[in-house]
Formats: C-alpha cells, sequence, structure tokens
C-alpha cells in the first residue's frame, strides 16, 4: 500500500458519527451481536465499492494519458472546496449540527433492530472524498489484481479499526469499553472543527503539487 494510502486509512479511523454509533451500540441490550453487525455490513459495502472502483479505475488510467495527474488535480479541487466549506460554516451552527447528529444517531440505536444496525455501518462509513483520494493512490502504484484487493482490504481493515476495536474489547473488557469509547469520541468532537480544514487543505496541497509535478 502506498505511504498516502496508508495515512489516509489512520485519518479517517477517526469518525464522529462511527464513534457515536460505536458508543450507542455499546449500551444497547445486546452490543456484541450488534457491533458485529455493524462492522460486518459496513465492512461488506466499503470493500465491494474500493474493489470495483480499483478494476474500474485501473482500466481507465491504462487507457488515458496524464490520468493519476489529472485525478490528482481534481481532487485537490474538491479537497480545497471542502475546507473554505467547512471554515466559512459559524462555529456554533457546526457545533448545534454535531450535537443534534450524535443525538439522532444515539435515539435510533439505544435498542436497535439488526436492520438498523446493519444501515448504521454502511451510512457512518460511506466511501467520500478521502476514499477516493486513497483508491487513486493505490492505482497510482499499478498494483495487480491481487495486490489491489490486498490494499482496499488493508486500508478498510484500518477504516474499521475503531469499531473492529470495540467489538473486541467488548468481549475480552466489556467493562471498560464504554468508557474508551466515550472518551475518544469526545476528543474528536471537540478537535475536530480545526482538524478536518487542516487535512482537506494538507491533501489539498499535496496533491495540487504531485498533480502539476506529474503534468510539467
Amino acid at each position: 500500500m502506498s505511504t498516502l494510502a496508508l495515512l489516509l486509512a489512520l485519518l479517517s479511523a477517526v469518525r464522529p458519527t462511527s464513534l457515536a454509533a460505536v458508543y450507542a451500540i455499546l449500551g444497547s441490550p445486546r452490543p456484541r451481536r450488534l457491533l458485529l453487525v455493524f462492522n460486518v455490513a459496513g465492512l461488506a459495502v466499503t470493500i465491494t465499492v474500493g474493489i470495483v472502483l480499483v478494476i474500474f479505475l485501473n482500466k481507465v488510467v491504462e487507457t488515458t494519458q496524464d490520468s493519476h495527474e489529472i485525478a490528482d488535480l481534481v481532487l485537490a479541487a474538491a479537497c480545497f472546496a471542502g475546507a473554505v466549506a467547512v471554515r466559512r460554516r459559524p462555529v456554533r451552527e457546526r457545533e448545534h449540527e454535531s450535537r443534534e447528529v450524535t443525538r439522532t444517531i444515539s435515539a435510533r440505536l439505544r435498542d436497535p433492530s439488526v436492520t438498523t444496525v446493519a444501515a448504521a455501518g454502511v451510512l457512518t462509513h460511506l466511501p467520500a472524498l478521502v476514499y477516493l483520494i486513497a483508491l487513486n493512490a493505490i492505482i497510482a502504484t499499478d498494483p495487480t489484481f491481487t495486490t489491489g484487493l490486498l490494499d482496499v482490504l488493508v486500508y478498510n481493515a484500518i477504516w474499521f479499526a475503531i469499531p473492529l476495536l470495540s467489538l473486541a474489547l467488548a468481549i475480552v473488557r466489556p467493562d471498560r469499553t464504554n468508557a474508551l469509547v466515550e472518551g475518544l469520541s469526545d476528543w474528536t468532537r471537540r478537535h475536530q472543527r480545526t482538524a478536518v480544514p487542516l487535512v482537506l487543505f494538507g491533501l489539498g496541497a499535496y496533491l495540487l503539487v504531485k498533480g502539476l509535478a506529474g503534468l510539467l
């Protein structure tokens, strides 16, 4: 796996919505079973999307000149736009929306059905901009089908690290799992309003330089 894809996997592993869902599930009557469903459903969708896109984009890349560089520039523009959009929103509005999302997730997953938990596993890990950047980085290494598949699996395993570790802890140390997830969730909420724009701007700058250097 490329260094960029690995870094993106680590950065995307801490997601406020995923943490809120995991914390809510831990407080449900069947936390271990439901966490298993949450992980399996989410991973099934994200891995499938990753494999399909890597295969498809790999074919496009092979037949299109300068495609990696063009993709880098397009993704850089998306990163800059995202960073500006986040920064322009009032702090109180962002905080209010974050609290409302957390409350909604907690209410829906207080005593959820298996179907609801499966949907939460998918919706809290929908492949978006960072995932596309990671897939482009994987394709840029010109992987074989087996290597590309392995890279997608590794990326998703890291992306789901917190739900997967929460499941493991719920089995071996159920008494400490809730406190650990709650602490991490609180820390993420406090820092996301500054971290998200910085990460997006940094990614945009890196992709812009990389794309321009490849075209020149």
